[in-house]
């Protein structure tokens, strides 16, 4: 471990650190027994961090491996039925997701998954090891109205309607939500990686490196390495790794890189994300035991942005904070929001404050106006979003 952050790792809740001392790749059975016999630990915090990190798969599967269980049974019980639970979860999405990706494909449209039970067997051989609540589905811009259509033939509906004003979808949102109307199954149906139109690589670039899920019945397109494991990560550090299965996941695709990582340092210069995967390769060897992080890429986790971005995250793990979309506490909702600032290049920075003055579907349900009249949104803009901050003060307001 990296003495600097020795301090921060011994701050987390034992609990905590128990669960990650199991998950590391070569935790001691022996080590294991000893951290739960010569402390205090709460198998009830146990459960719950488990839980809220969404990682008791794997953590009860570690469990059941060793030869001597060193949880009592009734902790042991429980995680074993949040496991069979996840796994009927896993094997419902992943018929639903066969379903949807072959009802998209008969009309023409491709797709990417981009998380899911295809990133469980791809990361950890079996889909039941890995937690996902949702499909999350990428298409290309141009088919987002097609693909929305398809979905609602098959029954799901869009959970939070709103106008599109002006190309909205470039410059405002990379994604919305469907929920099905019986079975509730939810779609994150995606057109960009990304929000805020930052620099990303393009639908084509991801489709030509695309890989096959093979285990349904049907084909199923996903991710290429490189650009799943950009997309972790991208997606782990906006989030700011408040669930530590994503850097479970982070840790996975490290341990896993067979070429020194220089594939990923070559899609790295071409499309940036360096702060975030630096930022995610240092927290997957602190928290995660990764001993050997891939040689190419080891000059990305020494920058003083990096360890900056490091330190920003540990308030949010040390607090488990939820941020969904931003803490509820305001001294952590604004420490997220500085270190998510800090995240974007300068480029981005400009492109986010651009983006600010666009007008947003929000806009147009807080002032609707007849089509010929939009363009009056650019100069209301302002107006309209101060006015929903004055109607929400305490909740963020969606821009």
């Amino acid at each position: 471990m990296d003495k600097t952050y020795e301090w921060e790792v011994a701050n987390l809740p034992l609990e905590l650190q128990f669960i990650l001392e199991c998950l590391h790749p070569n935790a001691d059975p022996a080590v294991i027994g000893r951290r739960w016999a010569g402390s205090r630990l709460s198998g009830e915090k146990i459960i719950e961090l488990a839980r809220h990190h969404r990682v008791y798969p794997s953590f009860y599967l570690k469990q059941k491996q060793l030869m001597k269980p060193v949880l009592p049974k009734s902790v042991l019980l429980r995680l074993q039925q949040d496991y069979y639970a996840n796994t009927l979860m896993m094997l419902r999405l992943s018929a639903e997701m066969q379903r949807i990706v072959a009802a998209l494909a008969e009309r023409g449209i491709r797709s990417l998954q981009l998380k899911g039970p295809v990133i469980a067997y791809e990361l950890y051989g079996d889909i039941s090891q890995r937690t996902s609540k949702d499909l999350d589905i990428l298409v290309p811009i141009e088919e987002v109205d097609r693909a929305e259509a398809v979905l609602e033939e098959l029954g799901y509906y869009d959970r939070d309607p709103a106008p599109r004003l002006f190309n909205d979808l470039k410059w405002k949102t990379h994604h919305s939500c469907f929920e099905h109307t019986s079975n509730q199954t939810q779609i994150e149906l995606h057109w960009r990686l990304s929000p805020d139109a930052v620099k990303e690589v393009t639908f084509e670039q991801l489709w030509a490196q695309r890989r096959i899920y093979e285990q349904t019945g049907s084909p199923i397109p996903y991710l290429g390495p490189e650009h799943l494991f950009h997309y972790l990560a991208g997606h782990g550090a906006r989030h700011g790794w408040f669930r530590l299965r994503w850097l479970h996941d982070i840790a996975q695709l490290a341990s896993a890189c067979e070429d020194g990582g220089e594939a990923l340092l070559e899609e790295t210069r071409r499309n940036g994300g360096a702060a975030a995967l630096g930022q995610a390769l240092v927290l997957a060897r602190e928290l995660f035991g990764v001993a050997k992080l891939p040689e190419k890429l080891l000059p990305l986790t020494d920058s003083p942005l990096v360890h900056r971005l490091v330190s920003c995250i540990f308030p949010f793990i040390q607090e488990t904070v939820t941020i969904s979309p931003i803490p509820e506490d305001k001294k952590m909702a604004l420490l997220y929001k500085r270190y998510t600032f800090m995240l974007l290049t300068s480029r981005e920075k400009l492109t986010h404050f651009i983006g600010k003055l666009y007008p947003s579907s929000w806009d147009a349900q807080t002032l609707p106006l007849p089509k010929g009249l939009h363009f009056l949104y650019f100069p209301l803009r302002p107006f309209l979003y101060f006015y929903r901050r004055l109607k929400q003060p305490r909740k963020r307001v969606s821009i």
